[in-house]
């Protein structure tokens, strides 16, 4: 059965994205998550997710990426399709950790490809659409 999951890539002014401590799989990832039977659609699910996550609202968002999950990250239950979209949050707007224990940060995309558990995937999909 086909899983898709919808990420929230949050750039900053400084070029540093925003990251959320992701404890399922033991390290730094996007905000976001599977797209459940109540989103409408994976740009409705990002949008939660990023709120869920980091108490991010956003005023601008495009879809950057669709496309197979990772390969060897694919586990019974989980995403087989993600959606990456870049999003522009409210002026204002602070996203702060939620949920104890899975605190957020702002990284530069190389610190990020480094220490994300999907390394391939995100390296992979860089490339595709031409971001560094």
């Amino acid at each position: 059965m086909e899983r898709h999951s919808a990420v929230c890539f949050v750039p900053r002014e400084d070029d540093k994205i925003l990251v959320v401590w992701n404890r399922r799989y033991h390290g730094w990832t996007l905000p976001g998550g599977l797209v459940e039977p109540y989103d409408t659609t994976p740009r409705q699910a990002a949008l939660r997710e990023l709120w869920e996550e980091a108490r991010g609202a956003a005023d601008w968002i495009e879809e950057m990426y669709k496309g197979p999950a990772d390969p060897d990250k694919v586990e019974p239950h989980r995403a087989t399709y993600v959606h990456v979209f870049r999003v522009r949050l409210v002026r204002g707007c602070e996203p702060h950790e939620v949920e104890h224990g899975c605190p957020i940060d702002w990284m530069t995309l190389a610190e990020y490809l480094e220490r994300v558990p999907f390394k391939v995937f995100y390296r992979k999909m860089c490339a595709e659409i031409g971001i560094q």
